[in-house]
């Protein structure tokens, strides 16, 4: 199997996630797809394969209010369990751009200094 592609989509209370196998054709082929609900109160982790089948369904009550530790759970998961091959790239849906962005952008640090000065046209997702 190749590395795979996780995309993400973090909301104020969710963190919506997808892994695709790179298989060198037009479209990457969805391995799984899953969310983090709850995340300020009942953290709730769950993955369905393509189909829908339930791959995991997990309560993780431990890192509640705890983002950081939310978030190191999450990364353990995805890398150590459910891309096997690792991981090539990862991309992050961001909810408004402005008149600035409007297509894939590579993150670095100019491009989350201009999305911080953003927040306000989306407050619930974008970078706080």
């Amino acid at each position: 199997m190749a590395k795979a592609i996780l995309t993400l989509n973090a909301g104020s209370s969710s963190l919506k996630f997808a892994l695709f196998e790179d298989s060198s054709k037009r479209a990457p082929d969805l391995l799984l797809r899953g969310e983090v609900e709850e995340i300020g109160s009942k953290p709730h982790f769950w993955v369905r394969d393509p189909h829908g089948r339930a791959l995991a369904d997990e309560a993780w009550p431990e890192v509640a209010g705890d983002i950081d530790q939310l978030m190191l759970r999450f990364v353990g998961r995805v890398e150590g369990d459910l891309a096997a091959d690792g991981l090539m790239v990862v991309g992050h849906r961001i909810v408004h751009g402005g008149s600035l962005y409007s297509r894939p952008e590579r993150v670095t640090p100019d491009l989350i200094e201009t999305l911080e000065r953003l927040t306000p046209l989306a407050p619930l997702h974008e970078p706080r």
